[in-house]
Parts: C-alpha cells; sequence; structure tokens
C-alpha cells in the first residue's frame, strides 16, 4: 500500500512535550511520534465538530419551544 496525499511537517515543542509524545508512541506501539501528533489533531478536530468547514454551529430552536416564547 501506497502512502498518498502526505505532508512533510516541522514542529516545535518543549522537552516535556516530546517526552510524552515518545512515550504515547512507545505505548501505541508506534516506531515515531508524527503518528501520535496526527492521531491527536484527528481526535481534536472531531471533538470541535469539524465537519462544517470549522465554523461555529448555531443553535436551532426547535419550533415547539419557539412557539412557547412568543405567547405572552
Amino acid at each position: 500500500m501506497k502512502n498518498k496525499n502526505l505532508r512533510c511537517l516541522s514542529i516545535l515543542i518543549t522537552a516535556q512535550t516530546a517526552y510524552h509524545l515518545y512515550e504515547y508512541a512507545r505505548l501505541a506501539g508506534y516506531k515515531e511520534i508524527g503518528k501520535v501528533v496526527d492521531k491527536l489533531v484527528r481526535e481534536h478536530q472531531a471533538m470541535r465538530g469539524s465537519g462544517n468547514g470549522g465554523q461555529q454551529r448555531e443553535m436551532q430552536i426547535p419550533e415547539s419551544i419557539s412557539d412557547y416564547a412568543h405567547r405572552d
């Protein structure tokens, strides 16, 4: 299997962060920390809900609730 669409990336991190990345890589069985960084970035984006182009989602008010707000 040939890897496609890969980019070379340089990051500047502290010694403590490097230590933790190497430990995560060792525990997960990865040979390099790049896979750990990739996994962390993907999980962070999934938590933010990046499926909408990175924009904040607006809350939709259901019609049943909005009807009560307009009744005075």
